[in-house]
């Protein structure tokens, strides 16, 4: 089942961090414990709604606030969805520099 967002909300696929290899706690610790969540995530666009403003593209690393996903459990399966003005940017590895090209404030008009 395709499940297709709607009302400028994103579906996507939230991005685990690997825990580091190794990594155990000295201090006994209630069992109930859980280390704090971290405030932002990376999530990956799985699909968009037609009403978006903003720009996006299938595969975007996108960075958004945690809590404000919503997971939406049906019967095939867990979905999770962030409403596009919830989104603070897009990751990536590729850097645009105004060096090689004209700075933003001078450009040719002729």
């Amino acid at each position: 089942m395709h499940f297709s967002p709607r009302n400028r909300h994103l579906l996507i696929e939230i991005l685990e961090e690997q825990e580091e290899a190794g990594a155990s706690t000295p201090i006994l610790l209630p069992e109930d414990y859980s280390p704090p969540a971290k405030e932002y995530v990376l999530a990956r666009v799985v699909d968009w709604s037609p009403d978006c403003n903003g720009q996006f593209w299938e595969d975007d690393i996108i960075v958004v606030k945690q809590n404000m996903i919503e997971k939406i459990e049906v019967s095939a399966g867990v979905y999770s969805f962030v409403l596009e003005n919830y989104v603070v940017g897009v990751a990536s590895e590729e850097y645009e520099s105004y060096e090689d090209d004209e700075s933003p404030g001078e450009m040719d008009i002729n």
